[in-house]
C-alpha cells in the first residue's frame, strides 16, 4: 500500500465528497482534509502532504456552530500559495474551482472587474511557479475535471494510480 498523502482543501461538502470518492476509486493515497485558509496551512505544515487539491475560494477560518468562518476570501487559495512560497514549502498544487470567472476586489490593479480562469492561471504561474501546476474547472454535471485531475496525479505521483 502506498503511503502518499493528498490534501483536499475544500469548504463545500458536496464538492469535497465528489473529489474524495474520485480519489478513493482511482488512487492509493491517504486523504487529508481542510476547509479554510488557516486549517489548510496547518495541515500543510503538520502533515506535509505529497499533493494538494486546493479550492480558490476558501473562508479564513473553519466554519462551526459558533463561528462564521471569518471573512470570505474569493482568492483564499492564493493566500495558501503565498504562505507556501514565503515558508519555502514545495508541494505540487492543483486549483480545483467551480467558478469560471472571479470578481476582483478593489485592491486589484487590473483594468477589468473580473478575472477568468486563463487570466488567473497566468497570474498563478508567474507568482507561484514552484508549487502551482494548473487550474481545473469543477462541475458536478460532467467528468472533465476527473480526467484532468487523473492526468496530473499520474504525472506528479504516479505510484498512487490503482
Amino acid at each position: 500500500m502506498c503511503n502518499k498523502k493528498i490534501l483536499i482543501a475544500e469548504d463545500e461538502k458536496p464538492k469535497k465528497d465528489h473529489v474524495s470518492k474520485f480519489l478513493t476509486d482511482n488512487f492509493y493515497a491517504d486523504h487529508l482534509y481542510s476547509s479554510s485558509v488557516n486549517s489548510t496551512i496547518i495541515v500543510i505544515e503538520d502533515e506535509e502532504p505529497d499533493f494538494i487539491i486546493l479550492d480558490m475560494s476558501l473562508p479564513t477560518f473553519d466554519l462551526s456552530d459558533r463561528a462564521n468562518g471569518g471573512r470570505p476570501q474569493g482568492f483564499g487559495g492564493k493566500a495558501v500559495l503565498r504562505h507556501m512560497k514565503l515558508a519555502r514549502i514545495k508541494i505540487p498544487v492543483i486549483i480545483l474551482t467551480g467558478y469560471e470567472v472571479f470578481k476582483l476586489d478593489e485592491g486589484n490593479k487590473l483594468v477589468s472587474e473580473h478575472m477568468d480562469l486563463a487570466q488567473l492561471k497566468e497570474e498563478l504561474v508567474c507568482l507561484f511557479h514552484d508549487n502551482f501546476i494548473d487550474i481545473i474547472h469543477f462541475s458536478s454535471t460532467n467528468n472533465n475535471w476527473q480526467k484532468s485531475l487523473h492526468s496530473m496525479l499520474k504525472i506528479y505521483i504516479p505510484e498512487v494510480i490503482k
